[in-house]
């Protein structure tokens, strides 16, 4: 396991979920492509998450690379994600965890941002998250936000006064996507900002926007 300080008593952890078996003689274009794919996806995970740290998003605290079981560990947040604190109804009962206030809510977007702001402006190049949504707001003991999988991060290098990337693979939460990603495969850090607004009104209203997506 590799980290840089010593491990907290709990941590989270995120597995890769590849098949471990080496790709054979009889494996097929598509597969070879696949996991070539997942491996620059995951290696850009780790550059990410090794890189950068900041108060308000999940933090990598160690590593395990080698043998059948690779994962990331990622600090805890025994608060449950926002979705499932703003959807409880959703849950069993005994999982239930207590409400969130109006000013609790205010105050998670309002930090949350500063995790968002952290990754698109310290961040050199900028860091799209492309996967912005309330799952992916972790709360700790004190239900202070952690942004958290990256996954389907990507660096935005724009160049020559282009306003945007564009990409063949669409990745993400639909009810979160911009018409111009999800329609184009256009993207930039208006991407996240724009499904950030979405968790801000879903954390404001209560409303689960997939419930508005026709």
């Amino acid at each position: 396991v590799g980290m840089s300080h010593a491990l907290p008593a709990v941590v989270a952890v995120k597995r890769d979920k590849r098949k471990e078996a080496s790709l054979g003689p009889s494996s097929t274009a598509a597969e070879k492509k696949d996991k070539e794919a997942t491996d620059r996806a995951n290696k850009l995970e780790l550059d990410i998450c090794s890189t950068y740290s900041h108060r308000y998003l999940c933090n990598l605290v160690g590593t395990c690379l080698d043998g059948p079981h690779r994962c990331l560990l990622f600090e805890f947040c025994p608060g449950g994600d926002l979705f499932n604190r703003l959807h409880p109804e959703l849950l069993p009962p005994h999982k239930r965890k207590p409400l969130l206030t109006a000013g609790q809510r205010l105050g998670i977007v309002a930090y949350a941002a500063q995790g968002l702001e952290y990754l698109h402006c310290a961040a050199i190049p900028p860091v799209l998250h492309r996967d912005v949504k309330s799952q992916n707001i972790m709360l700790d003991a004190d239900d202070l936000p952690k942004l958290c999988d990256f996954g389907t991060v990507r660096q935005d290098e724009l160049r020559d006064g282009r306003t945007h990337q564009s990409t063949k693979v669409v990745i993400g939460t639909p009810a979160y996507m911009p018409p111009e990603y999800w329609q184009f495969g256009h993207m930039s850090v208006k991407t996240d900002s724009y499904a950030f607004g979405i968790v801000v009104f879903e954390a404001l209203t209560g409303v689960d926007p997939a419930q508005l997506v026709g």
